[in-house]
């Protein structure tokens, strides 16, 4: 088995993410072992709600005021009517597996996506925003 040379990640924001890096492995190593297998693992992870609840959202109407001009984009949408609950056993052992401490399903999800996509997900509570 090679090396893989990780100076490659802090040139590469693809890789930031599992899914990019396990993609990139398996472009390094062809025919070794599969080590992306995005579509069964979102299958996985989707057979809740969570993505007919993010279609019902709509495009928030609160002002941002973003206080940098490194921020290139920011997307705030709006839930109602959700719950905050434990995550399922599948999500909870993930987090573990990651070092991670589950929290609730909201939290939960929104680290998860993070570690496998590299990009950040905040979930707010509206009641607290100001």
């Amino acid at each position: 088995m090679a090396d893989v040379e990780n100076k490659t990640i802090t040139h590469r924001p693809d890789l930031f993410g599992h899914f990019g890096m396990s993609v990139e492995l398996d472009a390094v190593f062809p025919g070794e072992a599969s080590f992306s297998n995005g579509k069964k693992y979102m299958e996985q992870i989707t057979k809740g709600n969570i993505f007919e609840t993010l279609g019902n959202a709509t495009v928030s109407k609160r002002k941002i005021d973003i206080k940098t001009d490194r921020v290139l984009t920011y997307t705030a949408l709006e839930i109602s009517n959700i719950q905050v609950k434990e995550s399922d056993l599948l999500l909870r052992v993930h987090l573990y597996d990651l070092g991670l401490q589950p929290k609730n399903n909201w939290v939960d999800l929104s680290n998860l996506f993070m570690y496998l996509t590299g990009q950040p997900v905040h979930f707010f509570d509206a009641k607290k925003v100001t």
